[in-house]
C-alpha cells in the first residue's frame, strides 16, 4: 500500500465512510445505510460525495431531509427552487421533482392520476405533509384564488411564498 493511500481510510464523502484500499487506486466504501461499494480513488470526490452515490431508499432520505428546517410550523426546504418557489429534488431515480412531491411520497402517501398536492399553509417550500392535501387542479387553482377556505380550516391567512 502507497503512503498516501492510508490517508484516505476513515475519511467521510457525503454519506460514505472509506473503509479499505481495494488495490489499484480503488476504495471499498461503507454507506450509512449499510450498502458496501468499490470506487476508483478519482471518483471519490466528484460532486462532494462517491460517484454513483448509493441509491438506496435510507441515503435518499437522508439527503432528501438534510435539506428541510422542521419549525413548529411550516418544514422549509433549504434546497434548490424553481423561480416559483417550489422545491425541487433529484430522487433515487435521478429524475426532478417536486420536493413537497417527495416528502409527501416517503411518507406514504399517494397521487392519484390527474391530482396534485394543494399547500394548505400557503408557503410553497413547505414539506410538511400534513401542511399538504391532495387536491383536482381545478380546486388547487381555487383555493389559490379564495385563500379564506383555507383560513376557515385553521391556517393562517398568508400571502403565498
Amino acid at each position: 500500500m502507497r503512503k498516501d493511500t492510508k490517508n484516505m481510510l476513515g475519511q467521510r464523502f457525503g454519506l460514505w465512510l472509506v473503509i479499505s484500499y481495494a488495490g489499484a487506486k480503488r476504495w471499498t466504501l461503507l454507506c450509512e445505510c449499510g450498502a458496501i461499494k468499490e470506487v476508483a480513488g478519482a471518483d471519490l470526490r466528484r460532486r462532494g460525495s462517491c460517484a454513483g452515490g448509493c441509491q438506496c431508499r435510507a441515503s435518499v432520505a437522508l439527503r432528501f431531509w438534510s435539506k428541510v428546517d422542521k419549525t413548529d410550523a411550516c418544514w422549509s426546504w433549504t434546497g434548490s427552487k424553481n423561480d416559483d418557489g417550489y422545491g425541487r429534488f433529484r430522487g433515487s431515480n435521478r429524475s426532478l421533482m417536486s420536493a413537497h412531491r417527495w416528502a409527501w411520497l416517503d411518507s406514504g402517501g399517494e397521487i392519484p392520476p390527474d391530482h396534485e398536492l394543494d399547500h394548505l399553509c400557503r408557503n410553497r417550500a413547505c414539506v410538511r405533509p400534513s401542511h399538504l392535501e391532495i387536491v383536482t387542479h381545478k380546486e388547487n387553482v381555487h383555493r389559490g384564488d379564495m385563500p379564506s377556505i383555507l383560513v376557515s380550516r385553521g391556517y393562517p391567512a398568508a400571502p403565498r411564498v
